[in-house]
């Protein structure tokens, strides 16, 4: 038999007020933690720390002693392509 309406709205709502309340709990832990975190001297942000800002050097082939072309390659393989598909 199924349940009444009303029992399964209460209940549907329930479930969102412990969702509500566990995610509230959550943010507040992450707060605290953030707080208890010492700040870094340097001010930067270690995920783009590495990140070289201006023009990226020119790829050079040490065997070859050339510039390499990086768009070479996929322009090599389109006309590739092109010439399976006049065949």
């Amino acid at each position: 038999m199924k349940a009444r309406p009303s029992i399964e709205k209460r209940r549907k709502e329930r479930a969102r007020q412990d969702k509500k309340r566990e995610k509230s709990e959550r943010r507040s832990d992450r707060k605290v933690e953030k707080a208890d975190r010492p700040a870094r001297e340097d001010g930067a942000d270690p995920d783009i720390d590495h990140i070289v800002p201006g023009p990226q050097p020119i790829e050079v082939d040490t065997s070859l002693d050339r510039y390499v072309d990086p768009l070479a390659e996929v322009n090599s393989d389109e006309s590739g392509q092109d010439e399976k598909a006049e065949a």
